[in-house]
């Protein structure tokens, strides 16, 4: 028979956590929210898929505790390979509200994220409309207590669930990517495979050309 291995989009999961980033993400009236925007690499970097969403990960938690959507700058992005050329090439939206939603003043207004500390986070003016987060690689962000509070269920209360919900909330595959993915999976297993006796063993390889080169 065939394997039980299937990809699974955002609204078919039972996670609650991942109903709650939505539910967070997607606010009734955009030009009223608050935002974080997170900036894609410059167009002749090598950063891939994975290190990009890791870092945009990071910054979710404080979306959620300040009470801001967390948007991306994903403009002309040189691995989009579809007329858009940016994330929505492969991944749903992460929010319905839009750059474009933010007038030319708020923009003009807004905050850069230089630090990230006990100090600077009570300190971050909480009465601009854009804070913007720097995009320095491996920007570690401190997770206010309070994003705890967010959560459904106690297991929530840690920042690996934290995280690992936001990068499944981040990267849900558009359909094309997910028949893709199903096909690849579904000629990867034999038809017996079991995943309930099977160890899974994750191989990292071949992402570390050198000074981030491909040659």
């Amino acid at each position: 028979g065939e394997s039980d291995v299937v990809v699974k989009t955002c609204s078919e999961s039972s996670l609650p956590s991942l109903h709650v980033l939505h539910r967070h993400q997607n606010p009734e009236d955009c030009f009223a929210a608050s935002f974080i925007v997170w900036t894609f690499p410059e167009q002749n970097s090598t950063r891939n898929i994975g290190s990009i969403y890791t870092n945009i990960m990071r910054w979710m938690p404080l979306a959620l505790s300040e009470g801001r959507v967390l948007l991306i700058d994903d403009r002309n992005w040189s691995l989009g390979d579809c007329p858009s050329h940016d994330s929505q090439c492969y991944f749903e939206a992460i929010s319905h509200c839009k750059l474009e939603n933010i007038d030319g003043t708020s923009w003009a207004g807004a905050h850069n994220i230089t630090s990230f500390d006990k100090a600077s986070y009570e300190s971050l003016p909480r009465g601009n409309k854009i804070w913007k987060a720097p995009t320095n690689w491996w920007f570690i962000s401190k997770i206010p207590r309070d994003s705890r509070l967010l959560w459904p269920g106690e297991s929530h209360q840690h920042r690996s669930h934290l995280e690992s919900a936001a990068l499944l909330y981040l990267m849900r595959p558009k359909p094309w990517v997910k028949d893709e993915l199903q096909k690849k999976l579904s000629d990867a297993f034999p038809p017996d495979f079991d995943p309930a006796t099977t160890v899974g063993m994750p191989i990292r390889a071949s992402d570390k050309c050198e000074d981030h080169n491909l040659r």
